[in-house]
């Protein structure tokens, strides 16, 4: 949010997290010897970021590295992300043992050792300007998916 529109929520923790989930039903055609159309349930979970009675906007300059009351405030933003994150995967590593073995295959499949790492990163400078970017750990992601 940040990045893009110079937005500070101000309160990012797990309790202004709505999930929701949807079953999705998919369309799979067997054959009629195993009684015609079948779908397969999924599960889809959302997560929507809610409560931005902290939130407030801020002046950015676009990407103008001196502007360091913007690049302050986005690196603490990504800070409060990333733990809230490592937050997250703690829970679910700790919970795959109630999990069945699909979930649990999904979770770890999800969770690659690079995203581990790019949380780490991210939490463990001191100074919020040499944390990195909303829109470079979208970049991140986005490649560790494909």
């Amino acid at each position: 949010m940040s990045d893009r529109f110079g937005l500070m929520h101000g309160d990012f923790y797990a309790h202004n997290v709505l999930i929701g989930r949807t079953h999705i039903t998919t369309n799979t055609t067997t054959s009629a010897d195993n009684g015609g159309n079948a779908g397969q349930q999924l599960l889809r979970s959302r997560a929507l970021l809610s409560d931005f009675g902290s939130s407030f906007f801020y002046e950015k300059f676009g990407d103008h590295e001196d502007n360091t009351k913007a690049l302050c405030l986005a690196g603490m933003e990504v800070r409060a992300w990333a733990i809230l994150s490592l937050e997250n995967v703690n829970f679910f590593m700790k919970s795959k043992e109630r999990l069945n073995k699909h979930d649990q295959h999904i979770i770890l499949k999800q969770l690659p050792k690079e995203l581990l790492n790019l949380l780490t990163k991210t939490v463990a400078p001191q100074n919020p300007q040499s944390r990195p970017r909303f829109s470079d750990i979208v970049m991140q992601l986005e490649g560790m998916m494909a």
